[in-house]
């Protein structure tokens, strides 16, 4: 039985009223893991990285943050401190990072690893380049 704020349209894929598929280029973001144009990613006065945004959203229901950073050698030093300054979930693309907590062990992941990070984590990374992730903040 369908729920009433459910239906199934002529594709047969069940869509939820609460969500608009009718304008899909507002709201679908596309890009590439092989994206080429990033900027540089600024935490306080120094550059770490370079940041491709797929998403970056402010709303009623909070911030969403989306998007590829990468580390290279040019643009990033190899150990540094990083707050968390969002809820963040990542996925290793390339390299691989040691990431140190005051706390807790530390922890090494690499390509293919996903990790999750709580909102106001501090870190120490040290990354061994070149690296890349995907990242979620919210």
């Amino acid at each position: 039985m369908e729920s009433p704020s459910s239906s199934e349209g002529n594709s047969g894929i069940r869509q939820d009223k609460r969500y608009r598929f009718d304008n899909l280029e507002e709201s679908v973001k596309k890009s590439s893991i092989g994206e080429t144009e990033y900027e540089p990613f600024i935490v306080g006065d120094r550059q770490l990285g370079e940041v491709h945004w797929l998403r970056q959203d402010a709303a009623e229901s909070g911030v969403v943050l989306a998007g590829l950073w990468k580390a290279e050698d040019a643009t990033t030093p190899r150990e540094f401190d990083y707050p968390f300054g969002y809820e963040e979930t990542i996925q290793v693309l390339e390299g691989s990072v040691t990431i140190d907590f005051p706390n807790s062990p530390s922890v090494t992941l690499r390509a293919g690893d996903l990790a999750s990070f709580t909102k106001g984590t501090t870190s120490v990374w040290h990354v061994q380049m070149p690296f890349k992730k995907f990242f979620v903040c919210s």
